[in-house]
């Protein structure tokens, strides 16, 4: 059985470093002050749109690396949309 959501779950902005990689230390910092202010769940790769220019693998990459910091802190949502049926 799957968790309720409920209250306010943040589209976090997924931070990239200057070559487009992720930036996975400001992830785990922004996680960590989003969790800390008190949000009840988290968004990964969906709050500025970054999620269209994003390879599968970087999608799925930012999915493991947000949800292994979140630790079961708060619920976790992958976004997984695409902008092309392909």
């Amino acid at each position: 059985m799957g968790v309720a959501l409920h209250g306010v779950n943040v589209a976090m902005c997924t931070p990239f470093t200057a070559d487009e990689g992720l930036d996975e230390g400001r992830m785990r910092s922004h996680i960590d002050l989003l969790v800390d202010a008190g949000v009840h769940g988290i968004v990964l790769n969906s709050g500025t749109g970054e999620f269209a220019y994003m390879s599968d693998d970087e999608v799925l990459h930012a999915s493991r690396v947000g949800t292994a910091h979140v630790a079961g802190r708060v619920p976790v949502i992958a976004q997984t949309s695409a902008v092309s049926l392909k």
